[in-house]
């Protein structure tokens, strides 16, 4: 049942843009996230945790959610988690973070 559960949320998040990337077990400040190293822990929520990272690529700083699969037990939450993405990433307005994309692996 598990591998059925984890399949249904790789193909949620296949309609988005992805970008490979390797997590450690433990985020910290300096780790590497993609082309990112996270700077400072901005806050977290039911899924994960807000960080602020700088770009090496862009040379930007971006904000980063980092989402653990474990936070995401029941289709409903990797359900509701699609949804804030996709509305994110509609956005466009002067007082929200521009969305970027999503790293998965």
């Amino acid at each position: 049942a598990t591998g059925l559960f984890w399949q249904s949320v790789h193909r949620l998040f296949n309609t988005i843009p992805a970008m490979d990337t390797h997590l450690p077990e433990r985020l910290q400040i300096g780790t590497k996230v993609g082309p990112c190293t996270l700077d400072s822990r901005l806050g977290h929520g039911n899924y994960g945790e807000v960080f602020s990272a700088t770009n090496s690529e862009r040379g930007t700083r971006e904000a980063i959610k980092i989402i653990t699969k474990g936070s995401i037990k029941q289709c409903k939450h990797a359900t509701a988690l699609y949804r804030e993405v996709e509305m994110h990433r509609r956005l466009d307005h002067e007082h929200v973070v521009k969305f970027l994309g999503v790293m998965h692996g």
